[in-house]
């Protein structure tokens, strides 16, 4: 400060204008900095509310996309895109059933697409989180459809809730697990009816039948029963209308797979081909006679006959005291002794249901590799049709064993 006041005015003077022009400079750059900071974050902010609008906009084109995809699959199924078989069954109940797929189906399969749109391009821990509030939402009205809609959507029910949780969510897999064991049955009356019109007059026919179903599957129930003479018997009766039905459930996913899940197309239409060869008992009553003749030596393997024209019991309740009200009508259906298409008569075997078999058969091969049943199934999950249609026994090398028996009993 003395310094400065020694100055001579002049000087100083000099020196305060400079300052100030210093302090000016710094002041105008600060501005300038500020002013640059704020069209930046203006700039920002716009890009923002552009990016916003862009998500938003992308929703709204997804959603309107979906609702064309729903209207569009709507068109189809009522215009008459199902295939010419289905036409034919469209009655009543067919036009219901699609109805119902419409209404109950389709809302989830396009909240679950939208969220996937939505999600697209995320990890997979995030995009599981995306679908768990779905999944413990639509879990158990996925039971409630398959228990109303039964047939195909028993069996689709049943894939998976056999497929497991490291397949399918732990939320479905828990819900459906009922369907495995068992499914609403149909009325006795009706189920009655089934079998009159095919073998004949229950009376005539079966010394006791048993009006409650031992089981429930997807497309049929089985009862027991006793023959006249003794022979105690189940009997596997096919559901009213389950084929058509079929045709028509299995149409409406494909259009919708077709359209969304072009990935899963192909297996609806390995399903649809395997599922397909269950409705006609006299094939599944031949391949069982056939099972019966290649294992008949196997020691440890037993396969009840089917009560068809070969067996010896099958002329007792269609013969003598019977013939009048047991036997069937030569116009009814087409038959092989007590098998028809929709009717299946075989022998009785009691023990385990293969539920159980199969549940310690896992069990031991679990502790026989000293890994948990999880991993077995897993691995078992992860096995491709090649490598699945390996394990099978070829039709010669049952051969081969019978012969081998037959010679060492020969022997």
């Amino acid at each position: 400060f003395h310094d400065v006041a020694a100055l001579p005015s002049q000087g100083c003077d000099r020196f305060v204008v400079m300052a100030g022009q210093r302090a000016a400079l710094v002041a105008f750059l600060a501005g300038s900095l500020g002013a640059v900071l704020i069209v930046v974050a203006y700039l920002v902010g716009i890009i923002a509310r552009i990016l916003l609008a862009a998500t938003f906009v992308l929703h709204c084109l997804a959603a309107v996309s979906l609702a064309a995809g729903a209207v569009s699959v709507c068109w189809s199924l009522w215009q008459g895109v199902l295939r010419s078989e289905i036409k034919s069954s469209l009655q009543d109940d067919g036009l219901r059933r699609i109805s119902a797929f419409i209404r109950k189906v389709l809302p989830v399969v396009f909240h679950y697409k939208f969220v996937e749109l939505r999600n697209k391009g995320k990890s997979d821990e995030q995009i599981t989180a995306a679908f768990a509030p779905l999944n413990a939402r639509y879990a158990p009205r996925a039971l409630a459809i398959c228990q109303e809609m039964q047939g195909f959507y028993i069996k689709l029910g049943q894939m998976c809730a056999g497929a497991g949780a490291g397949v399918m969510p732990k939320e479905y897999v828990d819900q459906l697990q009922v369907l495995l064991e068992d499914c609403p049955p149909v009325p006795f009356k009706t189920i009655e009816g089934i079998v009159t019109r095919a073998v004949g007059e229950l009376s005539g026919i079966f010394e006791s039948f048993d009006e409650w179903p031992l089981h429930t599957a997807s497309i049929g129930q089985v009862h027991g029963a006793r023959l006249h003479g003794g022979l105690d018997v189940v009997v596997k009766v096919q559901h009213p209308e389950a084929e058509g039905n079929f045709h028509i459930d299995i149409e409406c996913f494909l259009q919708v797979a077709r359209l969304l899940f072009r990935e899963h197309v192909d297996e609806l239409e390995q399903i649809r081909t395997s599922f397909a060869t269950e409705f006609d008992y006299t094939k599944e009553a031949a391949l069982q006679r056939e099972a019966h003749s290649h294992l008949v030596l196997f020691p440890n393997v037993v396969v009840p006959l089917p009560i068809d024209s070969r067996h010896p019991e099958v002329a007792s309740p269609m013969q003598g005291s019977t013939a009048e009200a047991g036997s069937p009508k030569q116009g009814s259906e087409h038959r092989s002794g007590l098998c028809t298409k929709h009717v299946l008569v075989m022998e009785r075997l009691s023990g385990k249901s293969l539920a159980r078999w199969g549940a310690e058969v896992v069990e031991a091969m679990a502790q026989a590799q000293g890994i948990t049943k999880d991993e077995v199934l897993c691995s078992l999950r992860q096995m491709t049709p090649e490598q699945l249609e390996r394990q099978k026994p070829s039709a010669m090398g049952i051969w081969m064993y019978t012969a081998g028996m037959q010679a060492g009993s020969v022997a």
